[in-house]
């Protein structure tokens, strides 16, 4: 399916090559990522609701990304740490995916 999404927006080609210990590693880093989204949500006595509309994003997503199960684009964690009154550095600082 994503494959086939891949064709259709681009046209032709095939899809781009994907380092296998990335996504090894992903799983762990979004996970970590979305603890500290939850801590300093929890830290400020917000909802996953408050924090959406706050930062202008579904509450499922919210949800998804505190669970680790999505992986956030820049834009959206910007997004996040604005409404959360951080930094950005202090959700990313010390991820790693080694």
């Amino acid at each position: 399916m994503v494959l086939r999404v891949w064709v259709l927006r681009l046209g032709r080609g095939r899809p781009p090559a994907v380092n296998p210990s990335v996504m090894e590693a992903r799983p762990h880093v979004l996970a970590n990522l979305g603890k500290r989204v939850r801590e300093a949500r929890t830290k400020r006595g917000m909802s996953q609701e408050v924090l959406a509309a706050l930062a202008g994003l579904n509450r499922n997503y919210v949800n998804q990304v505190e669970c680790g199960r999505r992986n956030v684009s820049i834009v959206n964690l910007l997004k996040l740490a604005d409404a959360l009154n951080v930094d950005v550095t202090t959700l990313v600082r010390g991820l790693s995916t080694k």
